[in-house]
């Protein structure tokens, strides 16, 4: 999600399309955190983008060429558009006790990258095996199976 500014930064936050929309691809600006986040091998297989407030398709488009051309990500080879734009005229509703600053324009990225394998693998999985290991739920599988 971008922009992800305190209420006192608002001022001096630069929102142009080009530069939320390129936030976005920041992993500190992701829900999920990658550790270890690699451009060159975690690809995306698909982004959507969904912008809010007074964004022009035609500026949404330039930016997401931008993107392609520029380098910044890189997409699977058998899915080169990989891209879904959302347009929404009306801003994002801003609340009084909230921390974040009220924009004119936002976006919030949807995607699906490769590097979200490592985060099951390792984090996830070794969660499990931890669980497993002290035999923690087990009886309720047990109980579903009717052993």
């Amino acid at each position: 999600m971008s922009p992800i500014v305190g209420k006192n930064s608002v001022e001096t936050a630069s929102t142009d399309v080009q530069k939320i929309t390129d936030d976005c691809f920041k992993p500190h600006h992701w829900f999920v955190k990658f550790t270890d986040f690699d451009p060159e091998h975690d690809k995306y297989m698909a982004v959507s983008l969904n912008y809010r407030g007074n964004v022009r398709a035609k500026d949404a488009s330039a930016t997401v060429q931008w993107l392609k051309k520029s380098g910044k990500i890189a997409l699977v080879e058998w899915c080169p558009t990989g891209f879904k734009i959302g347009l929404n005229e009306i801003p994002a509703a801003v609340l009084e006790e909230d921390d974040i600053g009220a924009f004119s324009m936002n976006t919030v990225m949807i995607a699906n990258n490769t590097g979200i394998s490592r985060v099951f693998s390792v984090r996830i999985s070794r969660k499990y095996d931890l669980l497993y290991s002290q035999r923690a739920f087990v009886h309720w599988y047990m109980i579903c199976l009717g052993l």
